[in-house]
């Protein structure tokens, strides 16, 4: 069986889908290939946090590419997408603010669906990112960040 004809298509990574999987490392190339579906099921998860909507309605939950290939996309329609046009999925416009907690937080997701394999965070790389997101908050400067006397910001779920 080829590692193609396994797992759920809609979060098959690039090189997946392009059978350009480098197998001479198999666990550490499988790592990566999470770390990629990792980032598209963070993007769909907060989408869902309504502390990142401020004065907005959560929107309504969406599969990553949905909007794009619908509920069922063949792998041929993946191929395209994620491997030819090289497309992730948008991010919403009030995210577009310019908060640190919010930048990182993209920056975190573009980071793990890389189109590069080798350039995706490690999951570790991935949880501590996250960690750290507690700490920010809009009032809180890049520099001190790990030192802030506020409380942290908590993201809660629709």
């Amino acid at each position: 069986m080829a590692i193609s004809e396994v797992g759920t298509v809609r979060y098959m990574s690039p090189e997946v889908l392009g059978g350009a999987l480098n197998l001479r490392d198999c666990e550490s190339a499988l790592k990566q290939v999470d770390v990629y579906a990792l980032g598209l099921l963070y993007w769909e998860s907060f989408r869902r946090c309504s502390d990142l909507f401020p004065g907005e309605a959560v929107p309504d939950y969406q599969l990553a590419f949905q909007a794009e290939v619908g509920n069922h996309p063949s792998f041929e329609d993946m191929q395209i997408l994620v491997v030819r046009e090289k497309h992730r999925p948008g991010f919403p416009e009030v995210w577009k603010e310019n908060s640190l907690a919010l930048r990182a937080l993209k920056e975190t997701m573009e980071d793990c669906w890389d189109q590069d394999a080798e350039a995706r965070l490690t999951a570790q790389c991935a949880e501590e990112r996250l960690a750290d997101l507690i700490l920010l908050s809009p009032h809180t400067a890049l520099h001190n960040h790990r030192y802030r006397p506020h409380p942290p910001v908590t993201l809660q779920v629709a």
